[in-house]
């Protein structure tokens, strides 16, 4: 557990680590696998030596395991027909299923209640050290994000380019603390705003007073899919609690408070500043969506779902997608085609259909399904505060997850999946240890 610990406390710092080591691109790129490789080495000497003294590896159970192997072939199938370069292929894949093997890590770990507990203060402290970098950010302006900007790399591993918004030095100071990008950054607060929401549920303004230092944290970020999705959190988390009829009935209290707001919105939305919240709401705004997400959604999305690639996908290779839409979508904006290499994450779940197909894009799907619906047993299963924390936030980053892939690639965000599978594989084993105790008992 010890080195879980560091990872977990490591992880936002890295970028402002390695932006000091005296090593070229190529060398800093591969030390930013470093979390990687300790994950993909755990889980393979845990799980050898469970081999090897004739213990089974843990699973997660109710199909989930299984889901995922069928995921995994299938997208090996899809890299085979589509004669996708193995490398990005594998790199692909990779990014998205990384960070799950953190849940059979943690089962085969078995970590008890007080291990558990001083995770969690780890995770809580790398959330408050985030919020103090970001306050000091705030505070020194451009020479202190001169000072906390992620390195400027120019290199690339295996066709993989690094690109980090922290480096961007444009008339703005969006706050991105020391991990390279403000969706990151963002992302991580969300982390944060689930631990907080949950462990504050009865603790009224505590509650929400927390929630707004966070919110106005990821509001500084100027990111507007983690703005969103911190908001939709707060609202899932309260209808969790509260009922989401009662929620229902509290929004539309809201509606007299609104009408007024539309009255002054010619006034309230600043149509100059490309950068603020409110620049979503006009229509310029629109017209350079459609130039990129919203285009994927408008001009291509419909175009490939009834084609033949659409049951299996093009691979996780994006360029060989990209050479479709050269050779075959002549109705798609040559301004989109342009820069599609750089957005087609942008709205993920067309990403995942894009990559592996509907067959894959449902498999997925499923494999959550089932892991929230396990969630949602253990959370109503729950004995001790512990479990019913731990399952409570981790629905909660789970059904946050859904929004914030139309927006971006959260999946793929080590700030953000980390945590999320790494909160997943400690409810599933402190579930198991509370069971197996019980049982003992009985």
């Amino acid at each position: 557990m010890p080195l879980i610990y560091i990872l977990g406390f490591y992880l936002p710092l890295e970028e402002l680590i390695l932006k000091w080591l005296p090593v070229g691109d190529q060398a800093y790129l591969l030390l930013r696998q470093l979390i990687d490789f300790v994950v993909f080495s755990m889980f393979a000497l845990l799980a050898l030596r469970r081999v090897f003294t004739g213990r089974s590896i843990p699973v997660i159970g109710g199909s989930c395991d299984i889901l995922l192997c069928i995921f995994i072939a299938c997208a090996a199938l899809t890299s085979l027909l589509n004669h996708a370069d193995v490398a990005l292929s594998i790199a692909n894949i990779k990014a998205l299923l990384r960070y799950i093997l953190l849940i059979y890590i943690i089962l085969m770990l078995d970590p008890t209640e007080r291990q558990i507990n001083r995770l969690l203060r780890w995770i809580a402290a790398a959330v408050i050290g985030q919020m103090i970098f970001g306050l000091f950010q705030f505070a020194g302006g451009f020479a202190a994000r001169d000072f906390l900007a992620a390195r400027d790399v120019s290199d690339t591993v295996a066709g993989i380019t690094m690109d980090f918004t922290g480096d961007r030095f444009e008339d703005i100071n969006d706050l991105m603390g020391t991990m390279g990008n403000t969706i990151a950054f963002g992302m991580f607060l969300l982390v944060g705003i689930s631990m907080w929401l949950v462990a504050h549920r009865l603790g009224g303004l505590k509650y929400w007073l927390g929630f707004c230092v966070l919110f106005l944290a990821i509001y500084l970020t100027g990111s507007r899919s983690v703005i969103l999705s911190a908001l939709f959190l707060l609202l899932v988390d309260y209808g969790l609690v509260f009922s989401f009829g009662k929620l229902s009935r509290r929004l539309l209290l809201l509606i007299p408070l609104a009408i007024p707001l539309l009255f002054l919105s010619e006034y309230l939305i600043d149509t100059e500043n490309h950068k603020s919240f409110s620049y979503i709401f006009t229509s310029d705004y629109i017209q350079e969506a459609l130039n990129q997400r919203l285009g994927i959604l408008v001009y291509i999305g419909p175009q490939i779902s009834i084609s033949p690639h659409s049951l299996l996908g093009y691979s996780p290779d994006k360029f060989v997608f990209i050479d479709f839409v050269h050779a075959h979508l002549t109705m798609v904006p040559q301004i989109l085609v342009d820069v599609l290499e750089y957005v087609i994450e942008d709205v993920y779940w067309v990403a995942l259909f894009i990559y592996y197909g509907w067959i894959g894009l449902i498999i997925w799907g499923l494999f959550l399904f089932n892991i929230w619906k396990k969630l949602a047993f253990i959370k109503e299963q729950s004995m001790s505060s512990t479990l019913l924390r731990l399952s409570s936030m981790t629905i909660l980053l789970l059904i946050v997850s859904i929004p914030l892939n139309f927006l971006n690639q959260a999946f793929e965000v080590r700030a953000f999946s980390f945590y999320l599978w790494l909160i997943c594989g400690l409810t599933l084993a402190f579930y198991r240890r509370e069971k197996r105790d019980m049982d003992e008992i009985i």
